[in-house]
């Protein structure tokens, strides 16, 4: 018997699933939307610091070691630096009187088309006092300084007062430069120049009367009690109640070297000798004192111990007995410069 193409409900299940998925699989698919182009994120741009500028190397040269100081002086109640000795004073206008401190001063200005080149180069220029205090030239002008009495210099003057011509006449004169600063100063320097190296002093008592001692049986002192018997006096002369003892304990900033000076000085007046000793001692490094040679020359007074130079010897800044107000010499005695200060008056 022939069989009829019959098929059970899940036959017929099965083919309606099979047609149904080859239809899905024939049909025709829509096509893809058309894509716009990838969209581009924006971002702030990252911020790159530019490289430095490109500048030459230029050695800072330090400036060179020099001896050069210049004498600060008070005149009129103002600072001055001394710049030249003259014994014959340039065009000038007119001349003033002032005292400080029993020193006269006749002070004459000079204007600057006056002034020589090398002179007119100090107006405005900086200087260090004393290695602490700055001040500029503000003016140039020839001062005349003396002390004492006209009639010691063969004046005959009213009330015995000196005139402004009579101490113009009578001191010695400076080409000087007044400063706007620093009254009472005694060095200084231009400041475009290597400073003054100036120690710092220490307190080293021990240190100080082992150089005392040192000086009183040198070779120096015993030269001096030669002299002293001469004059018919007792005693030693070191010891006398009118020897000055002077002691400094100094240490150089640059080496660290320690450095003592030790002074004896009788100024004797009439009838009495003038006796002076000097000790320089640098200490080693055990602590002991090596004396170096050196000599005070006219020096009779230290004021200070300097380094002009910065080599780590010690030049000194003292006073002599008469005529000079002020001088810098080197250890040995060489004098490098001088503030001239005549005395019209009775030394004894």
């Amino acid at each position: 018997m022939d069989r009829t193409a019959t098929y059970t409900y899940l036959e017929r299940l099965i083919i309606a699933a099979g047609t149904a998925t080859l239809a899905v699989a024939l049909w025709p698919r829509s096509p893809e939307p058309p894509q716009g182009p990838a969209t581009i994120a924006l971002h702030e741009p990252e911020r790159i610091a530019p490289p430095p500028p490109i500048v030459a190397r230029q050695d800072v040269l330090a400036a060179p070691a020099t001896r050069d100081i210049s004498l600060v002086f008070t005149a009129g109640g103002a600072a001055w630096i001394k710049l030249a000795e003259v014994e014959t004073a340039p065009k000038h206008g007119k001349v003033v009187l002032a005292e400080d401190d029993y020193v006269v001063s006749a002070i004459a200005p000079i204007a600057e088309s006056k002034l020589s080149a090398a002179h007119e180069a100090w107006l405005g220029k900086r200087v260090v006092v004393d290695g602490t205090c700055t001040a500029r030239v503000t003016s140039i002008a020839v001062v005349s300084r003396l002390t004492g009495d006209p009639g010691y210099a063969g004046i005959v003057a009213a009330d015995d007062k000196w005139t402004a011509s009579s101490a113009f006449e009578s001191g010695t004169k400076v080409i000087a430069g007044r400063l706007d600063n620093c009254a009472g100063g005694t060095f200084a320097r231009s400041a475009n120049l290597a400073p003054i190296v100036i120690p710092s002093e220490i307190r080293d008592e021990p240190l100080a009367a082992a150089a005392l001692a040192a000086l009183a049986a040198s070779p120096d002192v015993k030269a001096g009690a030669a002299e002293w018997e001469e004059f018919q006096q007792t005693g030693r002369w070191e010891d006398h109640e009118y020897t000055q003892k002077s002691v400094r304990v100094v240490r150089h900033p640059t080496t660290g070297v320690t450095w003592v000076s030790a002074h004896l000085y009788h100024g004797g007046g009439c009838g009495m000798p003038n006796l002076s000793a000097w000790g320089l001692y640098r200490v080693g490094d055990a602590g002991e004192l090596v004396r170096v040679a050196a000599s005070l020359g006219e020096l009779t007074e230290i004021d200070r111990l300097v380094d002009l130079d910065n080599d780590g010897e010690l030049e000194v800044l003292g006073r002599p007995w008469l005529g000079t107000e002020r001088a810098v010499q080197a250890s040995d005695g060489t004098t490098l410069d001088t503030l001239a200060l005549p005395h019209f008056f009775c030394p004894c």
